[in-house]
């Protein structure tokens, strides 16, 4: 990012964070104007589809087994709708590799080659301490990324929120959506940030430590998703004929022997209400800045490592 100034003014970063900001600018504009098209791009049909929603329910038609009629009216409805659940699904196609990215970013690029290449002594010998080298290469990213993850979830969660899903179903919990509609996204961002930094104090080598911080940042996301997101808070289980809420996350089923019943089964469901997404959001997120928070403690303990 440029140093922004104006005549006679000083530069709004200095020292070592302003080296990482010159060295690493286009990149961190690039992210920005990257962000600025998804969000217009997510907003703009976030618009024309509720602008759809509106029209077609002006028509009094059925979305579905409706008249003649309005058979043209419900296809430009759900044609609309199909755009906009397309365009939210190729986001959370992306989202999953976007702390992986990022992490890779600051591992390789911003750390591990001045390691490599061996710049960074050049910094320490300039009265700038190891440890304020290594902050200065994380205080930037972090807030940059942070700031761009917390505006595209906002954009996101309000398109998702009050976009009309009429013809296609969407869940609070389908991985498709659910990194999308919280702060996990912010955690997990801070997640490869703090393992980028860590990987690349201990490879010291910039292909090595991108991949191997992808690698890790992604494995954690998969552990969450596949298993351990549905362990953060405890069930409620319902057998037989019972009913669950409507829109509960269902994480396990099967069948069950009926008590005082021998050989009598029955079947089970085992849900977390839809009350459960911002508890488990939020847990989620601080079980991912806690590992974050290790994550940067080590590193700090292996740089005064290395320097020593």
């Amino acid at each position: 990012m440029s140093t922004p100034t104006l005549r006679g003014r000083a530069p709004a970063l200095r020292g070592p964070d302003w080296v990482t900001g010159r060295l690493h600018r286009r990149s961190l504009w690039a992210a920005l104007v990257i962000l600025v098209l998804l969000v217009g791009a997510l907003l703009g049909l976030w618009w024309i589809t509720n602008a759809a929603h509106t029209d077609f329910a002006a028509t009094g038609c059925p979305v579905n087994d409706g008249p003649a009629e309005c058979d043209v009216p419900t296809r430009h409805y759900w044609d609309a709708e199909y755009r906009f659940r397309a365009l939210l699904q190729i986001l959370d196609l992306l989202l999953p590799v976007l702390p992986a990215a990022v992490g890779a970013f600051v591992a390789g690029p911003v750390i591990a080659r001045e390691l490599e290449n061996g710049t960074y002594k050049l910094a320490w010998t300039q009265s700038v301490s190891p440890a304020r080298w290594l902050l200065s290469r994380l205080a930037l990213p972090t807030v940059w990324a942070v700031t761009l993850t917390a505006a595209f979830t906002v954009a996101y969660r309000l398109a998702w929120v009050h976009g009309p899903h009429l013809v296609y179903e969407a869940h609070w919990y389908d991985d498709f959506y659910y990194l999308g509609l919280g702060p996990v996204l912010v955690g997990y961002v801070v997640l490869g940030i703090a393992a980028g930094a860590l990987v690349a104090l201990l490879t010291r080598g910039t292909a090595v430590a991108m991949a191997v911080t992808a690698v890790a940042v992604e494995a954690i996301l998969l552990a969450f998703s596949i298993e351990l997101r549905g362990l953060l808070l405890p069930v409620t289980r319902v057998t037989g004929e019972e009913q669950r809420p409507d829109n509960s996350w269902v994480v396990d089923w099967g069948r069950v022997e009926v008590p005082g019943a021998p050989g009598t089964h029955t079947t089970y469901h085992e849900y977390h209400p839809s009350s459960h997404f911002w508890p488990l959001q939020l847990i989620e997120t601080g079980v991912l800045l806690a590992l974050a928070a290790l994550a940067v403690l080590a590193a700090f303990r292996v740089l005064r490592r290395l320097h020593a």
